[in-house]
């Protein structure tokens, strides 16, 4: 949700651009007022967790740890956190990494990490197959070896790791 353009009663996931996990039905919301079935429901003593994938285009929810299934989310609009009550009493703690999250962020990185590097060593650096042939210049020949593709490999996952932040 947009900090600038939300009012500060509406409900997460009923905005455009929003995405809201309640407790009350398990539902989840995602930029309508109109609900999906999602996961369980929550309350006290649960930790609940939101993930937004930019890479992916896609957010998921966890539960005291587990992951719940990733749902399509995109949004080119700054992001804020948000939380809303049903009760005046109620109250939430919130991590924004300031101390060791219950679900392994670090093993979804990994994990991430390791399918796009995946794809990155299926690609086929055979510039002949490419059709590049006329291109090259006079006396060029490429004949990319193991360690020229690892290190376009490596290249290419920094990019999108280590330069975004990731």
């Amino acid at each position: 949700m947009n900090k600038d353009t939300v009012a500060a009663s509406k409900i997460p996931g009923w905005e455009s651009n929003s995405i809201g996990y309640h407790s009350d039905d398990g539902n989840i919301f995602i930029s309508k007022t109109q609900g999906e079935k999602y996961g369980p429901t929550f309350t006290n003593n649960d930790v609940i967790g939101c993930c937004v994938d930019f890479i992916n285009k896609l957010a998921f929810f966890t539960m005291n740890g587990t992951k719940l299934k990733s749902v399509d989310f995109f949004t080119k609009e700054d992001l804020f956190p948000a939380v809303s009550f049903r009760k005046k009493d109620q109250s939430v703690r919130m991590n924004f990494g300031d101390s060791e999250f219950v679900f392994d962020i670090r093993d979804y990185i990994n994990g991430e990490k390791a399918k796009i590097s995946n794809e990155i060593s299926r690609i086929d650096l055979n510039f002949e197959k490419m059709n590049l042939n006329s291109k090259k210049p006079k006396n060029c020949v490429y004949d990319f070896k193991q360690e020229e593709h690892q290190l376009i490999m490596d290249y290419l996952i920094y990019n999108v790791f280590i330069k975004f932040k990731i």
